[in-house]
């Protein structure tokens, strides 16, 4: 490879090594492997990489249109045009399960191909280990996640997926002092300051705690920064403070659908005008919502369930009892029909 194509990958390796669940994140990291794969059209591994930050812009939903999906089994092919066995070919085949046909056991199994040709590979074990979670193994994922620490272990996206997983366990005793020693090795890291604000909220109801972690983050569009921030209120019971976050400019731009009542953002504010008392004006919020949702195309199962979900949540809060059930039921279905267990722990998208 030339200096140039491999400088270009590098950057595209970084970006997508950040510990961050943005669209910026995975942007960046397909401009720099798009320049890779220009300057050297054989480079397999920027192809894969280029897989990746496909697969991410259809899973995040930042950008869900066959056009993407095209892209992303284009950028499969030339990955595994050179040899399909590869490590990179298997990683790629891997995101393609995992993100687009939502296959994780076909997922796992191309993952742990690909370790078997590098066992030291990192990132491919942080992979098998997300994977394994996703499946409802969680004893062997935390081994595995375990295992990428051994491996790497500066490397905080590894870290806070780790605890993640722990937190799923709700293995809190365990995670919270992890936690509190990684934000030392990594204090800029605002998805373990999410974490951990999350654990002291569901294992101690440390709210104060929670509060000094979100004030210590810096404003983003990140899913970290917008769940804590707009959640955080809710279990405060500051109601006002609730509805003013969702006027903050990073969560405006992290909403789907923008400042539009239909977007999820919609259902959460018509929660919130509940709570407060205005039902009337809970109710028109509620309905725009749920009209905007049926006509809205979903593509992955993760999606459609928390689409219904949300439907469901709408219905009940407006007192529509059997329709709320219909939805939930519909949401049952696609869990149901996938082998992705940790849809499970759905309740809210943020």
């Amino acid at each position: 490879h030339s200096l140039e194509a491999y400088e270009a990958y590098m950057h595209a390796k970084a970006a997508s090594h950040e510990a961050a669940y943005t669209a910026d994140k995975y942007l960046r990291s397909q401009e720099w492997a798009e320049k890779a794969v220009a300057l050297d059209p054989d480079f397999s591994w920027a192809w894969s990489i280029l897989v990746e930050a496909h697969g991410a812009a259809v899973w995040v939903g930042y950008d869900a249109t066959p056009e993407r999906v095209d892209a992303l089994r284009y950028a499969l092919e030339r990955t595994m045009s050179g040899n399909p066995e590869s490590a990179e070919a298997q990683t790629a085949l891997g995101e393609y399960e995992y993100r687009i046909e939502a296959d994780y056991v076909a997922a796992l199994a191309a993952y742990k191909k690909a370790s078997a040709k590098q066992p030291g590979n990192a990132r491919i074990m942080y992979r098998i280990a997300s994977t394994e979670r996703r499946i409802g193994q969680f004893d062997e994922s935390i081994a595995s996640f375990e295992r990428a620490l051994r491996l790497d272990p500066a490397n905080s996206d590894t870290v806070s997926d780790y605890l993640l997983t722990l937190m799923f366990n709700a293995e809190y005793e365990k995670g919270v002092p992890l936690a509190e020693e990684a934000i030392l090795r990594f204090p800029h890291d605002d998805i373990l300051r999410s974490h951990l604000a999350f654990m002291y909220i569901h294992w101690t109801g440390d709210l104060s705690r929670a509060r000094e972690l979100l004030n210590g983050m810096s404003p983003s569009a990140g899913y970290e920064f917008v769940t804590l921030a707009t959640r955080l209120p809710l279990f405060e019971r500051d109601f006002d403070q609730a509805l003013l976050t969702w006027d903050l400019p990073e969560v405006i731009r992290f909403s789907e659908y923008g400042t539009s009542p239909g977007g999820w953002r919609g259902r959460v504010l018509g929660e919130i005008h509940q709570l407060i008392g205005k039902h009337d004006q809970a109710k028109a919020i509620l309905r725009e919502f749920v009209s905007f949702q049926n006509t809205r195309k979903v593509l992955t199962p993760k999606g459609r369930a928390l689409k219904a979900i949300n439907v469901a949540l709408a219905h009940a809060l407006m007192g529509q009892t059997q329709e709320a059930l219909a939805a939930r039921l519909e949401a049952t279905s696609i869990i149901n029909s996938v082998s992705d267990l940790s849809l499970i722990h759905i309740s809210e998208p943020t």
